[in-house]
């Protein structure tokens, strides 16, 4: 069930790590985000070691491109889920 945290809907759920996702909408259609981020169980979503993808879209809905929260994808010990939308992605 999506919770509502201003205009992100956030779905939870256990898959061997600690798994979180976002989608942000502009309202119109226009650069839809979503971000997707795993850690290890436990971890808090202020704390660090969280991969974080951030995944484009197009007005048509269309998938454009995926970057990693600081240029890597690997649980990086400067990636928390509460910063996802402040973090350099490439």
């Amino acid at each position: 069930m999506p919770k509502q945290l201003g205009e992100a809907s956030v779905y939870t759920r256990e898959m061997g790590f600690t798994e979180r996702l976002a989608y942000v909408a502009a309202g119109n259609g226009v650069g839809q985000t979503e971000y997707q981020g795993w850690a290890s169980p436990g971890t808090a979503e202020t704390a660090g070691g969280w991969r974080i993808a951030k995944f484009t879209y197009d007005s048509s809905n269309r998938f454009i491109q995926r970057d990693w929260a600081g240029g890597r994808d690997d649980f990086n010990a400067d990636n928390t889920w509460s910063a996802r939308a402040s973090l350099t992605y490439s």
